[in-house]
Order: structure tokens, then C-alpha cells, then sequence
């Protein structure tokens, strides 16, 4: 027969009788605690071995205890009521109604800024930039609309034969008074015409640039030149021929009255102030560009 085994030493638990280790610091039955912690659990103060209690706060140290008063001295928190939803919360929560809505959308609607509108400015510089691009296409048209056409040999037809010298114009009648401007066009000394286009333009007195009121087209003139420029010749029908006028001749070489190259001919001094039904103006070509 085998001798019993000692057994090691054992603790009982003073809260429920279960005997535990000696070196148990808590039951395993119940939980409760065999030994005093180092440090009280309610004051912090320090405690020795076999002490049951608290020397300074009279705390249990031994057995079955509020875990919670164990551990901390400070009083238990309140419940705080949770902090009520904002009116701005509830309204982004809750569906706005259709007129809500409607509402909402005119408020913003109201307040924004008016729409900018364009400039007087910038609408009346375009306005001008249209009127002169449609007064230099009449232009253009009315100066080239008495040119010969020339047919091309490998389109068919009658290849375009020259033109007859035109017999020399004889001496100027008399210019009768009506509702014209009528002169004639004389070469000044040593001036030799050798062709080209002559241009009769009627000009507002006082205005240089821009398009002319009308314009005489001659081509191949014989000199002196009688011309009459009314209101027929008008670069816009309907444009009032009143006066006073400014009248410019040129002689041109290549027969485009919107281009001047070497060899033309001008009058050093155009007639100015010119109202139409007066008398007769002579204009001399006697400068040569």
C-alpha cells in the first residue's frame, strides 16, 4: 500500500468555504479576494499582508466586494439626457412638401443677380463693322459691273476679239443746270494718258475716308472727258445727292478704282463744295503717282 502524497497547503475562502491554493490571490468559486491587494482599492493607501481592512478608510480586503467601489473612489457618473435634434436637422430629415419647394426655388431665384446685358458699345461697333462691309461689297460691284467679260477658249463661244479705238471725242457741248455734277477731265502738260480706267468719285466735302456717295466708271477715256455724275450713279439707291461734294479723278492703270499703283494720274487740286445743278467744273490730271 502506497503512501498518501501531502497534499500543498491550502487557503480556505472566508466568503464561501472552497479551499484554494496558497498562493490563490482570488477564489475560484466565487471570486472573492484571499489576500489584500498592495494598495487600497478605495483610498489608495498602502496595506500589509494581514490586514483584513483598510487602516485608513475601514475598506473590506478580504472576501466578496464591489468591484467598481474596489477600483475607484469617484462618484458614479449620471446619465445625461441625449441633446435634442436641431430645427436645421429636423428640416433636412423631414421631406420638404411641392410648395415648400416651389417656394424655396422662386426665394433663390429672387435674389440672384440680374443678368448681364451687353454692351451699348461693343453692339453698335458691330452694327457699324456690318453696315461697312455691306457698303464696300456695293462699292466693289457697282466699279467692276461695267467690265468686259472674258471668255475662256476651252469653255466654247467666241474668243474675245479687241476692242475698236473709240474716235476722238470732239469739243464739249455746253453743260446744261439740273440735279448732276457735270465737268470735264483735261491731262495736264507733258501728261500722257496710255490707257487705263478713269474714276470720277464723289466724295461729302470734308470726308477722306470711307466709301464714296457715287462713282463714274470710264474705261479707255479719250481727253478732255465730259462727265455727269447724279443720282443715278449712287453707290446706294436712294442715298440723297444734295451736296456740297468733293470731286476725285484718277486715271488707273490696272482698272481697280481700291488699289493705286506707280503711273496713275490725279488732280494735284480736286474741286471742292460742289452742289449738283452748278456750274461746270474742269478738272486737270496733272500729277502722276
Amino acid at each position: 500500500m502506497e503512501a498518501p502524497q501531502p497534499q500543498p497547503p491550502a487557503r480556505p475562502c472566508t466568503h464561501c468555504g472552497v479551499y484554494n491554493p496558497e498562493t490563490a490571490r482570488f477564489c475560484k468559486s466565487c471570486g472573492a479576494a484571499l489576500l489584500p491587494p498592495p494598495e487600497c482599492p478605495a483610498c489608495g493607501a498602502e496595506t500589509t499582508v494581514d490586514a483584513k481592512f483598510c487602516a485608513m478608510c475601514g475598506t473590506a480586503l478580504i472576501g466578496a466586494r464591489p468591484v467598481l467601489a474596489a477600483v475607484t473612489s469617484d462618484p458614479p457618473v449620471e446619465a445625461r439626457p441625449a441633446p435634442a435634434p436641431s430645427p436645421s436637422a429636423t428640416e433636412a430629415v423631414e421631406p420638404e412638401s411641392d410648395q415648400e419647394i416651389v417656394k424655396t426655388l422662386r426665394d433663390e431665384a429672387a435674389s440672384l443677380p440680374p443678368p448681364r446685358r451687353p454692351s451699348s458699345n461693343i453692339l453698335s461697333n458691330v452694327l457699324m463693322f456690318v453696315a461697312f462691309l455691306l457698303v464696300m461689297v456695293v462699292v466693289i460691284y457697282k466699279m467692276n459691273q461695267d467690265a468686259p467679260k472674258v471668255i475662256s477658249p476651252f469653255q466654247g463661244g467666241p474668243a474675245p476679239s479687241a476692242q475698236p479705238a473709240k474716235p476722238a471725242e470732239s469739243a464739249p457741248a455746253p453743260v446744261a443746270a439740273g440735279t448732276a455734277i457735270e465737268g470735264r477731265v483735261e491731262l495736264g502738260e507733258g501728261m500722257q494718258s496710255g490707257g487705263g480706267t478713269l474714276f470720277v468719285i464723289v466724295r461729302q466735302a470734308g470726308v477722306t475716308r470711307g466709301p464714296p456717295v457715287a462713282v463714274k466708271k470710264v474705261d479707255s477715256p479719250t481727253f478732255p472727258h465730259t462727265f455727269s455724275v447724279s443720282a443715278a450713279d449712287t453707290m446706294i439707291k436712294g442715298m440723297p445727292f444734295n451736296g456740297p461734294f468733293d470731286v476725285q479723278v484718277r486715271l488707273d492703270q490696272d482698272g481697280n478704282a481700291m488699289t493705286k499703283s506707280a503711273g496713275d494720274l490725279i488732280a494735284a487740286s480736286p474741286p471742292t463744295g460742289i452742289k449738283p445743278g452748278g456750274v461746270a467744273v474742269v478738272i486737270t490730271l496733272d500729277q502722276r503717282l
